[in-house]
């Protein structure tokens, strides 16, 4: 290994293996991630092994929201403890009637769980990109509330992880 070399090329192998955590802290739940490293031992060099992160898969959830009240309808269900969403962009779009359309993260229809909120006529509606991507709490669920008469197309761009 050279001695500019940060990290491992694929024909090299770790000969140590640590636990990725807080310096004088125990992991006694056993959820550390171990980290494969070499030291080199002419010079005490570590050399940590490149670890790849999965790309995640976006998800892109469309769907078409008719009423003539109000109403909640699930976009994404709560995916279980550990676990939030991920969302990247929206729309909304009215195609007939008036409408408050709203995209929450929770079922609380006021505060910071509303992604976006209006109450739009015929051909009116939101477009709405988040950067940095808004995450929501764990274990939440992705929604949409409708009060009013009309349908209005409802696209949310999206992904699940820790």
């Amino acid at each position: 290994m050279s001695a500019n070399a940060a990290h491992f090329d694929d024909n090299q192998v770790p000969t140590a293996m640590g636990a990725i955590g807080t310096l004088g802290t125990a992991d006694t739940g056993g959820t550390a991630k171990s980290l494969p490293f070499s030291v080199d031992p002419d010079t005490g060099a570590a050399y940590v092994k490149e670890i790849p992160v999965p790309v995640p898969t976006m998800l892109a959830f469309g769907t078409l929201g008719t009423a003539g009240g109000s109403f909640f309808a699930t976009i994404s269900a709560a995916a279980g403890a550990g676990t939030k969403h991920y969302v990247s962009g929206l729309d909304i779009v009215m195609d007939s009637g008036t409408a408050d359309v709203r995209v929450l993260a929770g079922t609380s229809i006021q505060g910071t769980g509303v992604l976006a909120a209006g109450k739009f006529p015929a051909g009116g509606g939101i477009s709405k990109t988040f950067d940095p991507v808004f995450t929501t709490g764990t274990n939440s669920e992705l929604i949409y509330h409708f009060v009013g008469a009309g349908t209005a197309f409802i696209t949310v761009d999206y992904w699940m992880g820790a």
